[in-house]
This record gives C-alpha cells, structure tokens and sequence, in this order.
C-alpha cells in the first residue's frame, strides 16, 4: 500500500505543477495537490473500490458488486434525463413554443449529475 500512496503523491505533485503553470498561484498549486491526494486516500477508504495491496502502485480495483452499482446508478442518472429532457423538449415545442433557455439545459445536467449520485449511494447501503 505504500507504493500506491507514494504513486498518487507523484500524480498530486504533477498535476498541481500543471496547475500551478495553468494559474501562476503557488496557494493554487499546493491547494490542488493536497486536495487531489485526499481524493485519492478517501477513494480507497470509501468502498467504492477493493483495496488490492499487492498490486502495488495499481491497488484500488473494482468488484462484480461496484460495477453493478454503477451501471444502474448511471441508467437511472439517463432515464431522469432522458424523460426530462423530453418533457423539455416538447414543452417549449408544442405548448409553449420558443427558444429553450440554456439555463435549464445546465440544470437538467445538473439533475442527472444528482441522480447518479443520490442513486450510487442508495444502492451502496444495502
């Protein structure tokens, strides 16, 4: 396990020296860096991966059970989106016609970025 936290080090100290370059800020920089290495030590403490220490610099894998989740949770994240934006869409077209605000587009992302979400963590419970 010590190889992968030495590895995601790495990558945290990289990519804050691109976001250093990107924003010439130092606070930026090592704000970036410690913030993507927590993302990385809570990922593997989360349950949402197996924690495969022999693996070395490659530890976090997923399961049978992870991918399940995931795939529904992102169908569910479509569905929402699909039928809203449908709803949308004929809305703006057939009761109310006129341009679509760009607002609600951002939205309905937004809602399907919930729902994904909202249903990842219903279906990890259990």
């Amino acid at each position: 396990m010590k190889s992968d936290y030495i590895s995601r080090g790495v990558l945290s100290i990289l990519f804050s020296g691109a976001v250093y370059l990107i924003s010439c800020s130092a606070w930026v920089g090592a704000l970036s860096a410690v913030l993507v290495f927590a993302t990385f030590v809570l990922l593997s403490r989360s349950g949402r991966y197996m924690v495969r220490p022999e693996e070395g610099a490659t530890a976090l894998r997923r399961d049978e059970q992870t991918e399940n989740i995931n795939q529904r949770s992102g169908l569910n994240a479509w569905v929402v989106v699909a039928v809203a934006g449908s709803g949308l869409v004929l809305y703006y077209i057939l009761i109310s016609p006129g341009d679509l605000p760009v607002g609600l587009l951002g939205s309905l992302l937004l809602l399907g970025l919930a729902t994904y979400y909202v249903s990842d963590f219903w279906l990890r419970r259990s």
